[in-house]
């Protein structure tokens, strides 16, 4: 499990969130020492949430299945169109799939097989809403 890159749950200010990490040290019963990772630049200009670095201990327990969530491998630089295809689906690879995709300007609409999950992208999108693709 040292050197595995995976998921920690983080406090957000009033909520929680996922942080990027790399496991360290298995501690034992369910415990870990992790390094946090930064997240990939949003976009030129704007900083990353964190810049990494920093070393804590986390409770796996707590996760899902008692396991911290894996990152999956081979992100493409505008994340999965079709989540599916995630190696490993859960809640904190959907949305750091999610997020990719938002900071890369990609299409708004993301699928996991039959099902679509659109975000906000908070701009307009010629190319999907022009007249002849309504037709």
């Amino acid at each position: 499990m040292e050197g595995a890159k995976v998921y920690v749950r983080q406090n957000c200010g009033t909520s929680q969130g996922w942080q990027k990490a790399k496991v360290i040290a298995v501690l034992g019963t369910g415990r870990y020492r992790v390094c946090l990772e930064p997240w990939e630049q949003a976009s030129s200009g704007t900083p990353a949430l964190n810049e990494g670095g920093e070393i804590v201990e986390v409770e796996a327990s707590s996760a899902d299945g008692g396991n911290l969530p894996f990152q999956n491998a081979g992100m493409p630089q505008n994340g999965f169109p079709d989540m599916i295809t995630l190696d490993h689906l859960h809640e904190a690879a959907l949305l750091h799939n999610l997020r990719v995709r938002f900071f890369a300007g990609a299409c708004p609409y993301t699928y996991t097989a039959d099902i679509v999950i659109a975000i906000n992208p908070y701009r307009w999108f010629p190319e999907l809403y022009s007249d002849e693709m309504r037709k």
